[in-house]
């Protein structure tokens, strides 16, 4: 089971009260505002149950981890992300990437249009190399 729970819980989403009712582990999220209230912080809380020879619960074992840099980090790259695809798009500009191991190319659909590359086909160095200017050529 995961889930996503903000604090405070109630009593009937507490993590432990689950595990004690149910006699199963459980994960979740769980987040929070920080101390100062300056931000959230996000925390994944793994309980599992200690039982008796009788599978009875008698204790829970709460593990929590911090992940709140994760968490901050995945967002920067979600808007670094959307602010560059919002630039490309403004700008008509495309991207390419080169793999130099495997000579393998990425070519976005923008830089395959403004080569004049099929979307279905793969695209070759030959056709990079061909649309520098030879002035240019030793530069690149």
């Amino acid at each position: 089971l995961y889930t996503d729970y903000q604090v405070p819980l109630k009593d009937t989403d507490n993590p432990v009260s689950i595990v004690r009712s149910s006699g199963k582990p459980i994960n979740m999220m769980i987040k929070r505002d920080s101390r100062d209230n300056a931000r959230a912080e996000w925390y994944l809380t793994n309980c599992s149950p200690i039982t008796d020879p009788a599978k009875r619960v008698q204790m829970v074992l709460v593990v929590m981890t911090d992940l709140t840099i994760q968490k901050l980090a995945d967002e920067k790259i979600r808007t670094s992300e959307e602010q560059l695809r919002i630039a490309l798009e403004v700008g008509e500009l495309g991207f390419f990437d080169f793999y130099p191991q495997t000579e393998k190319l990425y070519w976005s659909p923008r830089t395959r249009e403004l080569f004049g590359v099929d979307p279905d086909c793969e695209p070759a160095l030959k056709v990079f190399e061909q649309a520098i200017h030879p002035e240019d050529y030793q530069l690149v």
